[in-house]
């Protein structure tokens, strides 16, 4: 998929009709992929992407799998309301990236979605977040 998405790509005369033509079996792919960001006007993506219902189908794995390698795309995850999708693993593993991300795992209950092998993975690489394993475990 990845060597047909890029012969595609290559079709494309500008990133913005890579944006605005791109197949929905590749989007999530043209997002993360740093050769394809590279080549994009700065702020285009997060401007001129207009998928519409598409987003819908964005689930919290492929959010956190996006998230973890595109961290600025986070406005995109508030405004498609994509932080509400997220699991105690997919949280997990955006945290233990993107530690940033707290905030928001706050606001959206997260904490309180994880099980134990989700607090085990995430404070083994950020135990600062401690503190907050056992004030979930209060509730």
């Amino acid at each position: 998929a990845c060597r047909a998405a890029i012969e595609w790509a290559e079709t494309q005369p500008t990133a913005e009709d890579i944006v605005k033509n791109c197949p929905e079996k590749w989007r999530l792919w043209a997002l993360y992929h740093p050769e394809f960001l590279k080549q994009c006007p700065p702020g285009l993506l997060n401007h001129s992407i207009s998928w519409g219902e598409w987003w819908k189908e964005v689930n919290g794995s492929d959010w956190t799998q996006l998230l973890r390698e595109q961290p600025q795309f986070a406005t995109l995850c508030t405004e498609h309301r994509g932080w509400e999708k997220f699991n105690g693993w997919d949280w997990s593993r955006l945290l233990r990236k993107r530690p940033q991300f707290a905030p928001q795992c706050s606001s959206h209950g997260g904490w309180n979605k994880f099980d134990g092998e989700d607090w085990e993975g995430l404070l083994s690489v950020q135990p600062q977040f401690a503190k907050k394993r056992s004030d979930a475990e209060k509730l």
